[in-house]
C-alpha cells in the first residue's frame, strides 16, 4: 500500500513538475550504489534510488527505506549536504549548478552515487 502511495505521490509531483516547467523536462539521473569488493557473488538487491532534476529541483526516491540518509551534492560551485529520511520521495530546491555529481550515505550504511551531470539545472 505504502509503495502504491509514493509511485502515485512521485508521478503526480512528476507530472506537475512537467506541467509547469517553461520549455525543461526532468531529466534523469543515473544513480548506482557504490560497491565494496568481496570475494564471493551476492543476490541482485530488490533496491532501487531514482533521482531526476527539472527547473532546479532534485528528487530522490528509494523504493525500500533505509532510513535518515546525507545526501551531498558537489559541483564547481558549491558543495551541499542535506540530510533527509529515505522513507518518503525527497524534492530539493538546489538552485542552478553546473557540473555536478550526487553521493547518498544511508543509516544502513550504503552508499550511493552518480556520474558527473555535465549540464546546469
Amino acid at each position: 500500500m505504502i509503495k502504491k502511495f509514493l509511485l502515485a505521490f512521485t508521478l503526480i509531483i512528476a507530472n506537475v513538475i512537467t506541467c509547469n516547467a517553461d520549455d525543461s523536462t526532468i531529466k534523469d539521473i543515473p544513480i548506482r550504489k557504490k560497491e565494496i569488493p568481496v570475494d564471493r557473488p551476492k543476490a541482485p538487491s530488490k533496491q532501487s534510488v531514482t533521482a531526476g532534476v527539472a527547473n532546479g529541483t532534485l528528487f530522490i526516491n528509494f523504493a525500500i527505506s533505509e532510513g535518515e540518509s546525507l545526501l551531498t551534492i558537489t559541483s564547481t560551485e558549491r558543495t551541499l549536504e542535506y540530510t533527509f529520511d529515505s522513507a518518503a520521495p525527497l524534492m530539493l530546491n538546489v538552485g542552478a549548478l553546473r557540473d555536478f555529481k550526487i553521493s547518498i550515505s544511508t543509516e544502513k550504511g550504503n552508499c550511493y552515487e552518480s556520474d558527473t551531470i555535465e549540464s546546469s539545472i
